[in-house]
């Protein structure tokens, strides 16, 4: 799991999600109302920091290569 978390945040930016004009869409906070609060899903985007980078992504996702 850390392996992974380490990967994604090497190879590619974490950023707000964009709405069909191209706005940035800030997310609201929200939280589930349970015995344990979670935060809510969120809508983000994960964008390659380098062509090297989507490569190794595209590489490590494909099972079959």
């Amino acid at each position: 799991m850390w392996i992974a978390i380490a990967f994604i945040l090497a190879t590619c930016r974490i950023a707000k999600a964009k709405d069909e004009d191209g706005e940035e869409i800030t997310p609201a906070v929200e939280f589930s109302n349970a015995l344990v609060n979670h935060l809510k899903p969120i809508r983000f985007s994960l964008v390659p920091r380098t062509t090297k980078a989507a490569a190794l992504v595209g590489q490590n996702s494909n099972p079959e290569a």
